[in-house]
């Protein structure tokens, strides 16, 4: 199965637009999500902005392409592990909000599947792999002794995920709107990827410049 623009989630595009114009603006929409990193890499290459390049520009292309599939939130999610390498072992704040921040994308990427789950009977291994990494994040981040802030957006985005959990397990939608509750996951998803998909950008952009630039090939 294919998903639309998010913004459709919203509003109705394809009410109001053609074919046409929808994928010309979700072509537009993709290239400029590349500039700001693509510029970066350019003027400051280096392995770590190397990296974070392929986490923006393939979570550029989830959000605003014209057709994706659930699935290929995996794309960036594959590569914004190896950030993981910059975060560990987590010694300073900057350690933290990163280490915070990409194990919240996978596990927001790993609920953003969760419909796909339903549909595949396989909610057992979803279950399964979102109570444990929950709880690992969980342990490896509060024995860091976070800032506060920290704690509280980690708590609050997991809050979220239980109480759509718990709608999605209680409430039966309206023959009217049957996938009420599947936008649910989406768009709070959606909230979570786009404010990644901003900070990596700025921690890209704050990346400090590369004592020893990467040679060129000619």
């Amino acid at each position: 199965s294919t998903q639309s623009t998010w913004v459709s989630l919203i509003y109705k595009a394809h009410l109001h637009h053609s074919r046409s114009q929808l994928v010309k603006c979700s072509t537009i929409l993709t290239l400029i999500g590349f500039i700001p990193t693509s510029i970066h890499l350019c003027k400051r290459p280096s392995i770590s902005s190397f990296v974070y390049s392929l986490v923006i520009t393939s979570l550029s292309f989830y959000m605003f392409s014209f057709q994706v599939h659930e699935k290929t939130i995996l794309i960036p999610l594959i590569p914004s592990c190896l950030l993981l390498s910059r975060a560990l072992p987590i010694r300073q704040n900057s350690h933290i909000r990163l280490f915070a921040l990409t194990c919240t994308f996978n596990i927001i990427g790993l609920f953003s599947m969760y419909p796909l789950f339903i549909k595949d009977d396989t909610r057992e291994a979803y279950y399964s792999f979102i109570i444990a990494s929950v709880l690992l994040y969980n342990w490896i981040l509060f024995k860091a002794s976070p800032p506060f802030y920290i704690k509280f957006l980690s708590i609050a985005s997991q809050l979220g995920m239980l109480v759509i959990h718990i709608i999605s397990w209680l409430y039966t939608p309206p023959a009217r709107y049957p996938d009420i509750v599947i936008y649910l996951f989406s768009i709070y998803s959606f909230l979570h990827f786009f404010g990644v998909f901003i900070s990596y950008n700025i921690m890209q952009w704050h990346l400090p410049v590369p004592k020893t630039p990467l040679k060129k090939f000619s």
